[in-house]
Protein backbone atom coordinates (compact mmCIF):
# COMPACT_ATOMS: atom_id res chain seq x y z
CA UNK A 1 0.00 0.00 0.00
CA UNK A 2 2.78 2.40 -0.80
CA UNK A 3 2.44 3.90 -4.29
CA UNK A 4 5.46 5.51 -5.87
CA UNK A 5 6.36 8.86 -4.39
CA UNK A 6 4.19 8.40 -1.28
CA UNK A 7 6.14 8.32 1.98
CA UNK A 8 5.50 5.51 4.43
CA UNK A 9 2.84 6.38 7.01
CA UNK A 10 0.57 4.96 9.71
CA UNK A 11 -2.51 3.03 8.62
CA UNK A 12 -5.67 3.54 10.61
CA UNK A 13 -9.02 1.81 10.53
CA UNK A 14 -10.63 0.41 7.42
CA UNK A 15 -13.81 2.17 6.40
CA UNK A 16 -16.47 1.48 3.81
CA UNK A 17 -15.99 3.59 0.70
CA UNK A 18 -18.95 5.95 0.28
CA UNK A 19 -17.49 7.98 -2.59
CA UNK A 20 -17.82 7.54 -6.33
CA UNK A 21 -14.07 7.95 -6.85
CA UNK A 22 -13.41 4.23 -6.71
CA UNK A 23 -15.52 1.10 -7.28
CA UNK A 24 -13.99 -0.89 -4.43
CA UNK A 25 -15.72 -1.21 -1.06
CA UNK A 26 -13.00 -0.54 1.50
CA UNK A 27 -10.54 2.25 2.14
CA UNK A 28 -7.85 2.79 4.75
CA UNK A 29 -7.33 5.96 6.71
CA UNK A 30 -3.66 6.89 6.31
CA UNK A 31 -1.57 9.41 8.17
CA UNK A 32 1.47 10.57 6.21
CA UNK A 33 3.51 13.37 7.75
CA UNK A 34 0.51 14.31 9.95
CA UNK A 35 -1.71 14.67 6.85
CA UNK A 36 -4.63 12.25 7.02
CA UNK A 37 -6.25 10.98 3.84
CA UNK A 38 -8.11 7.91 2.61
CA UNK A 39 -6.79 5.37 0.15
CA UNK A 40 -8.44 2.40 -1.53
CA UNK A 41 -6.85 -0.80 -0.24
CA UNK A 42 -7.18 -2.60 -3.59
CA UNK A 43 -6.19 -0.10 -6.28
CA UNK A 44 -4.23 2.24 -3.97
CA UNK A 45 -6.08 5.24 -5.35
CA UNK A 46 -6.25 8.23 -3.03
CA UNK A 47 -9.94 8.74 -2.31
CA UNK A 48 -9.99 11.94 -0.30
CA UNK A 49 -7.17 14.14 0.85
CA UNK A 50 -8.86 15.64 3.89
CA UNK A 51 -7.04 18.98 3.63
CA UNK A 52 -8.15 19.39 0.02
CA UNK A 53 -11.62 18.19 0.98
CA UNK A 54 -11.89 20.74 3.81
CA UNK A 55 -10.61 23.48 1.49
CA UNK A 56 -13.22 22.49 -1.10
CA UNK A 57 -15.94 22.68 1.56
CA UNK A 58 -14.74 26.12 2.69
CA UNK A 59 -14.55 27.30 -0.92
CA UNK A 60 -18.07 25.99 -1.56
CA UNK A 61 -19.36 27.71 1.60
CA UNK A 62 -17.70 31.00 0.61
CA UNK A 63 -19.21 30.72 -2.87
CA UNK A 64 -22.61 29.94 -1.38
CA UNK A 65 -22.41 32.99 0.92
CA UNK A 66 -21.21 35.16 -1.98
CA UNK A 67 -24.13 33.95 -4.13
CA UNK A 68 -26.58 34.72 -1.32
CA UNK A 69 -25.06 38.19 -0.87
CA UNK A 70 -25.37 38.84 -4.61
CA UNK A 71 -29.02 37.76 -4.51
CA UNK A 72 -29.67 40.04 -1.53
CA UNK A 73 -28.00 42.96 -3.35
CA UNK A 74 -30.24 42.34 -6.36
CA UNK A 75 -33.31 42.13 -4.11
CA UNK A 76 -32.37 45.44 -2.44
CA UNK A 77 -31.86 47.03 -5.85
CA UNK A 78 -35.31 45.86 -7.01
CA UNK A 79 -36.87 47.03 -3.74
CA UNK A 80 -35.33 50.49 -4.15
CA UNK A 81 -36.62 50.71 -7.73
CA UNK A 82 -40.10 49.68 -6.57
CA UNK A 83 -39.95 52.25 -3.75
CA UNK A 84 -39.00 55.01 -6.21
CA UNK A 85 -41.90 54.04 -8.48
CA UNK A 86 -44.29 54.01 -5.51
CA UNK A 87 -43.08 57.47 -4.41
CA UNK A 88 -43.49 58.77 -7.96
CA UNK A 89 -47.02 57.35 -8.09
CA UNK A 90 -47.89 58.92 -4.73
CA UNK A 91 -46.54 62.28 -5.93
CA UNK A 92 -48.50 62.01 -9.18
CA UNK A 93 -51.73 61.14 -7.36
CA UNK A 94 -51.23 64.03 -4.90
CA UNK A 95 -50.77 66.43 -7.83
CA UNK A 96 -53.88 65.14 -9.63
CA UNK A 97 -56.18 64.70 -6.66
CA UNK A 98 -54.81 67.19 -4.17
CA UNK A 99 -53.99 66.50 -0.53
Amino acid sequence: MNPEGLPQGKVGKLQRNTTDDCKHKWMACLDVKNTPFFMCIRCEKTIINLEDFENQIRKHERKKVADEMQKLKEDVKHFREALKLANNLIGYLKDKCGD
